[in-house]
């Protein structure tokens, strides 16, 4: 009989093997290891931790909370590996943290746990970015320069500041750190400009962000350097999973997709890599305000002063208003920068401020600050006004010296001057009567007799106005009767009145009719301006549309109202920043407004109000080219 257990038996055969594999399985002691991706980091800058544990972990995670004291967890990620080597199974868990340090020096990443196990500490330098070499073409793939004009700059003055961005290979994904800086006041102009150059026989894309930087103080400021972070492609990075041969390189051939940057499948499979570029760091000197100046300071490119009237040749009467617009256009300044202007009666006119407007709006020469002035010029009398000069002082950081925009003296003649002038003086007060030699009768004299006569003479005419009065009440109150009892004489009565009220209804109409020509040949004007391609014309004729429409379109939030403003803003920019800015077309301009125009008289948003800004004249100088 054959044994039931012998070692050369299948039976004890298949059990060895059994113990083998389980001994193989037996999970091995758990060992943490940690390093970092760099051992010098630049603060601003993300680098990654990772952690690895060999061995079965269970489901044990890393314990980050200590990591929270001098670094900011951007991220985390995870990995799982199993490996058979000679029969032998090994377990294996990483994990990717993304750190940003909060502060330069030595700064170390604590002991992290994972389970009962723990790494040890890393000692990382986190240098300042302005310390190091900006990153070249060459070291990542991406350039960043970025540039401001030479000084002198002051207080308060715009300084444009140029970020250009160069990249050799196709950047998938980029985010730039923000320019900014402690007493400058940042802002970004316009969209980014993208464009593509020949360097080195190779094609490089190129960006370009404009930003404009105003200084609130004086003294030393440096800007940057910028940090951008993305994802770059790699040629020699590793190739789609399926490979070569799985058949898309068939699919593109047959279906086109090899494009600029890779077909489909190529941007979804493609390997990338990440990409960390600095720029150089620009240095600006503030200078004071020039000649000690402490109070309101306005450093600009160029101010102008300007006015206008509505209607464009007013006829001035004697206790008719009519409007005047007064503007200061400032080139390179902000709207809050500019004065306030104080009016005051004149001999022969009342002004009366109705609305006071400011904006800013970009151009390609810098920010355009307008304040606008509506006034109500009330002539007071007839002949010649003088309305007096303007004056605005301003500080030209061109040529570093203080200036005087003037608006001259402005004279009216105003109807009926010589009628007035004729009119017979008030009459003089009583004290000056006997002066004139026009004395009152003198007393006879001063005896009892004579003031007894004088008495009862007093007496008697005092009687006899009481009895006058008497029967006017009494003639009076008959007269009401019988108006009461008559109603043809209450129909009588009622006439005047009625047609007083005709009358003023006639008056109403009479405007309103004035009004709808005013609209219409304001609108004339406009569309017979943006046809000839006449941008000073087009914007001061809009703007008398606007006043006697009573249209706001800053109010006026429809869809076609956004489309006027977007054009306006072309137009504004063509204006303001020259004759050769801008990309103002007249035809974009007359379809916006109608668009607007078309919904009524009075479009969604209208208001009685004075018209939004308008220059006059800037095609003639204002602002210099």
């Amino acid at each position: 009989m054959r044994p039931v257990f012998s070692p050369g038996g299948k039976i004890a055969s298949a059990a060895i093997a059994a113990l083998l594999l389980s001994a193989s399985l037996a999970p091995a002691d758990a060992g943490i290891r940690a390093s970092v991706s760099q051992n010098q980091v630049v603060q601003g800058e993300p680098f990654q931790l990772s952690i690895q544990v060999d061995g079965a972990s269970g489901n044990a995670q890393p314990d980050l909370g200590p990591l929270a004291k001098d670094f900011t967890v951007e991220g985390t990620g995870q990995t799982s590996q199993t490996s058979i080597i000679n029969g032998r199974t090994t377990v294996s868990h990483g994990w990717t943290v993304t750190l940003m340090p909060k502060a330069s020096g030595k700064v170390e990443i604590p002991a992290i746990k994972v389970g009962s196990e723990e790494s040890r500490p890393i000692t990382v330098d986190v240098v300042d970015a302005a310390s190091l070499p900006k990153t070249s073409l060459a070291q990542s793939g991406i350039e960043i320069d970025m540039q401001a004009p030479p000084g002198p700059y002051y207080v308060q003055q715009e300084i444009p500041v140029t970020v250009r961005i160069t990249a050799s290979g196709g950047l998938r994904s980029a985010q730039l750190s923000d320019l900014s800086g402690q007493d400058l006041v940042v802002t970004q102009r316009g969209e980014d400009k993208v464009s593509q150059v020949m360097r080195n026989g190779q094609p490089v894309n190129v960006i370009e962000r404009d930003y404009m930087v105003k200084p609130q103080k004086s003294g030393s400021f440096t800007l940057g350097p910028l940090v951008l972070q993305g994802t770059v492609s790699d040629p020699n990075g590793r190739r789609s999973p399926f490979g070569d041969d799985f058949g898309f390189s068939q699919m593109r051939r047959q279906f086109g997709f090899s494009g600029f940057g890779g077909g489909m499948f190529d941007d979804f499979f493609a390997p990338t890599k990440t990409v960390t570029a600095r720029s150089n760091a620009v240095k600006i000197d503030v200078a004071a305000n020039p000649a000690g100046q402490s109070d309101w300071f306005l450093p600009a490119k160029a101010v102008d002063l300007k006015q206008s009237w509505h209607p464009d040749h007013p006829e001035f009467k004697v206790g008719e208003a009519v409007t005047r617009i007064v503007q200061i256009v400032a080139l390179g300044a902000s709207k809050e920068q500019l004065p306030d202007i104080t009016f005051q009666d004149v001999d022969g006119a009342s002004i009366y401020v109705d609305r006071v407007d400011d904006r800013s709006t970009d151009t390609d020469k810098g920010t355009a600050a307008i304040k606008q002035y509506s006034l109500s010029i009330v002539p007071t009398r007839g002949g010649t006004v003088t309305l007096p000069e303007i004056r605005v002082d301003w500080f030209d950081t061109a040529a570093g010296e203080q200036k005087t925009a003037v608006l001259p003296a402005q004279t009216i003649e105003v109807a009926g001057g010589a009628a007035n002038a004729s009119a017979p003086a008030p009459a003089a007060p009583a004290a000056t009567a006997a002066q004139s030699g026009n004395k009152p009768p003198a007393t006879q004299g001063n005896d009892l007799t004579t003031l007894a006569r004088q008495a009862d003479w007093r007496y008697a005419a005092g009687a006899a106005a009481a009895i006058l009065l008497l029967l006017g009440l009494v003639v009076a109150m008959v007269r009401r009767r019988r108006t009461a009892a008559s109603p043809a004489i209450a129909a009588a009565t009622a006439a005047p009145v009625a047609r007083t009220r005709r009358n003023a209804a006639s008056a109403a109409e009479t405007e309103a009719r004035k009004r709808e020509m005013r609209i219409a040949e304001a609108a004339r004007a406009f569309r017979e301006a943006c046809r000839k391609g006449d941008a000073s014309r087009a914007y001061h004729q809009f703007g008398l549309w606007t006043l006697a429409a009573g249209y706001d379109v800053s109010t006026d939030r429809s869809v076609a109202a956004g489309t006027l403003k977007k054009q306006l803003g072309i137009l504004e920019a063509r204006l303001f920043g020259g004759h050769a800015s801008g990309s103002w077309k007249g035809g974009d301009l007359l379809a916006a407004f109608d668009a607007v125009a078309s919904r009524g008289r009075k479009p969604a948003g209208a208001k009685r109000e004075v018209a939004p800004l308008y220059p006059t004249g800037h095609d003639s100088g204002m602002i210099p080219a």
